[in-house]
């Protein structure tokens, strides 16, 4: 009497779990990643926007801190004697190299400020795709997707490769000047720059990664829906990162 019941308790317990293991691994439907895209949209609209004005008032702040060492440099320029050569010297490079900072990080803290990015107006870009079943729409959807994410990796490599160049650049010319004060301040420039360029050779930007999430979730491997991931819980992240165009500044807040 019990061999009957432990086997069919048995089969019972086998077949419970073959039915998880084919719902874990049923694959979502065209409209379900239409969903997931539009929260994934709105996701990252919300982190650039933050991002944007995050970098943008931290790179002010930095032309101003910039600014003001420039001028330190400058008074103290004015004030060393003439017979000092490598002091006024040393006082110059500073003071030329700091306000050049503040130039440079004013200007692309007020362009950040002034210009919303692409992801925060995504609605008004995809305004456009239509389709008469839902696999048409998630095919326009997915190819947005896409060409928005190769256009991040491309300006990371090429961003990432910029600031290399110029490293480079300081440290091998640094080797040339005859007076130290030009040459430690190149190879400061130079290792720097090269600092700068590290993270985005294999650090993925915040789109390429939530295609690789989306990814994911597509095959099956998860299957949470997109209402699912609106209580993700606690997360946050403040990175700087190379672009094409300058350096870029991302911080992401979701609870």
């Amino acid at each position: 009497m019990r061999k009957p019941l432990i086997r069919s308790i048995a089969t019972l317990t086998l077949l419970c779990f073959l039915s998880a293991t084919n719902a874990s691994a049923a694959k979502p439907t065209a409209q379900q990643k239409i969903d997931r895209i539009h929260w994934g949209f709105d996701t990252i609209a919300t982190a650039t926007k933050v991002g944007r004005i995050t970098g943008g008032w931290t790179l002010l702040a930095g032309g101003i801190g910039s600014a003001a060492i420039s001028v330190a440099h400058w008074t103290d320029y004015a004030l060393i004697p003439a017979a000092d050569t490598n002091g006024r010297n040393r006082a110059l490079a500073w003071g030329a190299t700091s306000g050049l900072f503040a130039v440079t990080f004013s200007l692309f803290g007020s362009l950040l400020l002034a210009v919303p990015q692409e992801y925060e107006t995504w609605r008004e870009n995809v305004a456009s795709i239509s389709g008469k079943t839902p696999e048409e729409r998630l095919s326009g959807y997915e190819s947005f997707f896409r060409t928005r994410v190769d256009r991040q990796r491309s300006a990371r490599i090429a961003g990432s490769t910029s600031l290399a160049v110029m490293g480079l650049v300081g440290i091998v010319g640094g080797f040339f000047p005859r007076d130290p004060n030009y040459r430690g301040l190149l190879w400061f420039l130079g290792g720097f720059y090269t600092g700068l360029s590290i993270p985005g050779f294999f650090l993925k930007g915040y789109y390429e990664r939530e295609w690789d999430n989306y990814q994911v979730w597509s095959n099956g491997e998860e299957t949470k829906s997109a209402a699912a991931h609106e209580e993700p819980g606690l997360d946050w992240a403040l990175n700087l990162f190379p672009q094409a165009d300058g350096l870029g500044a991302g911080a992401t807040l979701r609870f």
